[in-house]
């Protein structure tokens, strides 16, 4: 919300306008105690809530991808989901996000970015084809992109929650989706450098 304050001044070059009745405005005379033309300024002060936001940063081991999640959680409040598919499993990959944040995947070489998909065949697994690391999961969705971040990917991984384990291959594709719709980051970007 907007508030707006006034301030009465009676100098010679301040904002002059017909001071309005209201209990926020005082006479000018009263203030200075002279006779100069009421004149008022406008101070705007904007009611603000301040809300952290947590960038959690890392990549895969040879640096060719890079990862940054912005979130307003805190690390301990994201349980990584470990998923006991058998893709995931050999890759020992828990996932982490948040649907309010935003994930950023910026990639130095894009032909060293892998691209798998498995099971369903819905999502992309986005992997480097230099070291080999699992990084993310990716949707591309009607109207844009969902994800989620491979925890052992990140820096802060020490510093989340409590892993669970979820078991998405007893779903069926409408029932993953709903539930990547509910779970998943929903501002995915991949941005290409090609250096």
């Amino acid at each position: 919300m907007l508030q707006v304050a006034f301030t009465m001044f009676g100098a010679a070059g301040a904002l002059s306008a017909p001071i309005p009745k209201s209990p926020l405005v005082r006479d000018a005379d009263q203030c200075m105690g002279s006779r100069a033309p009421l004149t008022r300024t406008l101070i705007y002060r904007k009611e603000a809530t301040v809300t952290k936001l947590n960038v959690l940063k890392g990549g895969c081991h040879c640096g060719n991808l890079c990862l940054s999640l912005t979130t307003t959680l805190s690390p301990s409040k994201l349980n990584p989901r470990a998923c006991d598919c058998s893709f995931c499993a050999k890759h020992a990959a828990m996932y982490v996000s948040d649907p309010s944040s935003r994930l950023v995947i910026d990639v130095k070489r894009i032909e060293a970015l892998g691209k798998y998909r498995q099971g369903s065949k819905t999502v992309d697994l986005l992997f480097c084809k230099e070291c080999g690391v699992l990084v993310a999961v990716v949707w591309e969705r009607e109207g844009g992109a969902s994800g989620a971040v491979n925890a052992r990917c990140l820096n802060e991984y020490e510093s989340l929650g409590e892993p669970v384990i979820v078991s998405p291959q007893k779903l069926n594709k409408a029932e993953k989706t709903a539930r990547w719709e509910t779970l998943w980051t929903k501002d995915v970007q991949v941005r290409v450098s090609d250096a």
